[in-house]
C-alpha cells in the first residue's frame, strides 16, 4: 500500500483515537469519496467490505472495528483529519 500524507492535526487525531495508520491507508485505497465543501470524506462501506473481505481477510479481521466507523478527510493526497463515523452518509 501507498502511504498517504498525514496533516499534524491527522496524526494527533489518530494517537487521540488509538488508530493505526495502516487503516487510514487502507480507507483512503478503499473508501467510497463524498464530497465536502473543498474536501473529500471516504469511508468504506458494508457493500465495498462484502467485495474485498476474502481478499483482505486476515486484514480486516484485525482492524474490523476501526474500518467500519471511521471516516477520513482528504485533500488530494494529503489526509486532513480522521473522525468516528457515528451516522449514516446523506448524499
Amino acid at each position: 500500500m501507498n502511504q498517504v500524507q498525514l496533516t499534524k492535526h491527522c496524526q494527533k487525531r489518530l494517537q487521540q483515537r488509538g488508530m493505526p495508520i495502516e487503516v487510514v491507508n487502507f480507507i483512503f485505497q478503499h473508501g467510497k469519496s463524498f464530497r465536502t465543501h473543498n474536501d473529500v470524506k471516504k469511508i468504506v462501506t458494508k457493500n465495498k467490505i462484502k467485495k474485498i473481505q476474502f481478499k483482505e481477510k486476515a486484514f480486516l479481521k484485525v482492524f474490523d472495528k476501526h474500518i467500519r466507523n471511521t471516516a477520513i478527510v482528504c485533500n488530494g493526497e494529503v489526509v486532513i483529519t480522521v473522525m468516528k463515523q457515528k451516522t449514516k452518509i446523506h448524499r
